[in-house]
């Protein structure tokens, strides 16, 4: 039964795999998405290859738009107030702390400018 599923198309972790990651990409880091895939039983292959497509300028801008959620709690125009509050939650939704830093890097200079 699983390999006429398979033959199918109807089990194929790497249709899945690029399905959930253009589903979660805007509002989930990679690792997070990994996690997920994983849970979900898809080979870390698979998994990597799906999220090697991801394009860091989007996950960057997805950062961005959590983090302004967080910009008044900040001390003005502190990074490093930003990234304490921020950066965690970020961090938390999967993002790698160069995309949280830029993200957050990003938002500040949209405050000030």
């Amino acid at each position: 039964m699983v390999t006429r599923l398979t033959s199918q198309r109807y089990l194929d972790d790497s249709e899945f795999a690029r399905a959930l990651v253009d589903q979660r990409g805007g509002s989930r880091g990679g690792a997070a998405i990994a996690a997920e895939l994983a849970a979900k039983g898809v080979s870390r292959d698979v998994a990597q290859a799906a999220i090697g497509q991801i394009d860091g300028e989007q996950q960057i801008e997805a950062a961005a738009r959590f983090a302004r959620r967080w910009l008044p709690r900040a001390e003005p125009g502190s990074l490093r107030s930003l990234l304490a509050i921020a950066g965690s939650r970020l961090a938390r939704r999967g993002y790698s702390p160069s995309v949280v830093r830029e993200a957050c890097r990003r938002v500040l200079e949209a405050d000030q400018g």
